[in-house]
């Protein structure tokens, strides 16, 4: 028996961007993610996304990474940027807007681990049109510590470089879901370089007019981007 034939979830955040999902379609898949914006004629469809969450900025500068994650369906490319300035208190803070501190906790543990990271900042993180992330969603692992990275010592991620990818607790690259639509997204974008998990790489990304990388390690990634 059906009480209802679907139910519609909307997140919403403190900007004008709306995610409309399904939690129950009687008629159809709930894999399907729309995304709006707010107007004064109520909620817009917007038709690329992915222009949403990328600052649009021609100058690059350090602290900032693109990445690509995955809504429903739909994958969508956007950009992760990290603040870092020495404290001014005993203890350094830790900032994230639209992400999980835990996971940002976790791999700074990892950096000081594995890469001798001496992080004593103040710390800053925001996802660039205000969406919010899942905690399970863990391809942003590599983009983050490479914007914090790339924050704390004053180098640049070329804009034109996607980087995507788990990090795990020893320090290797684990494979991510979708590699494949992943990579095809950020190469139909203009994406030049594409970083990926050397188990994500797959015959079928060749010929997209990108150069894909493969990485096993995060020592590894950090030799090819610093």
């Amino acid at each position: 028996m059906h009480i209802v034939d679907s139910l519609l979830h909307i997140d919403t955040n403190d900007g004008q961007i709306r995610t409309l999902r399904y939690n129950k379609n009687r008629f159809g898949d709930v894999d399907t993610v729309g995304i709006f914006r707010m107007s004064e004629r109520g909620m817009v469809s917007v038709d690329n996304p992915s222009e949403i969450f990328l600052s649009g900025s021609t100058t690059d500068s350090p602290g900032s990474t693109i990445t690509c994650i995955r809504k429903g369906n739909r994958n969508l490319l956007l950009e992760i940027q990290c603040l870092t300035t020495e404290t001014e208190s005993e203890f350094p803070q830790r900032v994230c807007v639209g992400l999980n501190m835990n996971r940002i906790k976790m791999l700074t543990g990892i950096l000081r681990k594995h890469t001798k990271t001496k992080i004593f900042h103040d710390t800053f993180f925001n996802i660039v049109g205000g969406l919010k992330i899942d905690e399970s969603e863990t391809c942003i692992d590599l983009a983050l510590v490479t914007a914090l990275l790339s924050s704390l010592n004053d180098f640049v991620v070329p804009r034109t470089t996607c980087i995507m990818g788990e990090l795990s607790l020893n320090g290797d690259v684990r494979p991510i879901d979708s590699g494949v639509p992943r990579v095809k997204e950020a190469a139909q974008h203009g994406f030049t370089e594409i970083f990926i998990p050397f188990r994500n790489y797959h015959k079928s990304m060749e010929g997209l007019g990108a150069k894909i990388t493969p990485v096993k390690t995060i020592h590894e990634l950090l030799e090819l981007i610093n």
